[in-house]
């Protein structure tokens, strides 16, 4: 998330109505200029988690199905 910090904010400043209300929006800026974001693990192993949706790409590996929703959500709005 590290790498597209910057182009975050350039978005979020060019299309006002990305974020929404306007207070938000403030908020969400204010936290990205003063706060560097770290990167974010999706998947753990399954001898962890024993729970969640394979990767298609590795067996041994889960992902949250709370991220599989994420991308579902997103999808959704974008169609």
């Amino acid at each position: 998330m590290s790498k597209y910090q910057a182009r975050l904010i350039e978005h979020i400043e060019k299309h006002l109505g990305y974020i929404r209300p306007e207070s938000r929006r403030n908020e969400v800026l204010g936290f990205l200029k003063h706060q560097a974001l770290g990167d974010l693990c999706i998947s753990r192993p399954k001898a962890r988690l024993a729970w969640g949706i394979e990767l298609p790409f590795d067996q041994d590996y889960v992902t949250y199905v709370w991220f599989d929703a994420l991308t579902n959500y997103y999808s959704a709005t974008r169609t």
